[in-house]
């Protein structure tokens, strides 16, 4: 090989001159032949990439879409539920509020008969009682 430096070439790849631009021509093809190759490698990944991320929004959308969905038909079961639990505590109140009444009613009425009944046998001391 033919080279300008004198001596050792310090472990590089002497060429000579002519036989490299010789061999330029294959050369650059064949590194034009890789760089085709990597660009059409780099498209396909880019193309999945655009798939991947349309794939991800879509599943994302759906997943939004059902939670609201699942949300709003919690919120009517809720307030359905809520409308029960107060019509039957309108019930029950309404059951005690008559039990009450009853109770007192009776017990008012049967205080006044025995008072009456006291009276009545001219029994004062028990009538007071």
């Amino acid at each position: 090989a033919e080279c300008v430096l004198n001596g050792d070439h310090r472990g590089h790849d002497v060429l000579n001159v002519r036989e490299a631009v010789r061999r330029l021509p294959e050369r650059a093809a064949e590194l034009a032949a890789a760089a085709r190759l990597r660009a059409e490698e780099i498209g396909g990944v880019a193309e999945r990439v655009r798939e991947g991320r349309r794939d991800l929004a879509n599943v994302s959308d759906r997943g939004r879409k059902d939670l609201q969905s699942a949300l709003e038909g919690l919120g009517l079961a809720l307030k359905r539920e809520e409308e029960s639990l107060l019509a039957e505590v309108d019930s029950c109140a309404g059951d005690v509020w008559e039990l009450l009444q009853t109770d007192a009613e009776a017990h008012l009425q049967e205080a006044l008969q025995q008072l009456q009944r006291h009276r009545e046998a001219g029994d004062a001391t028990e009538a007071l009682i």
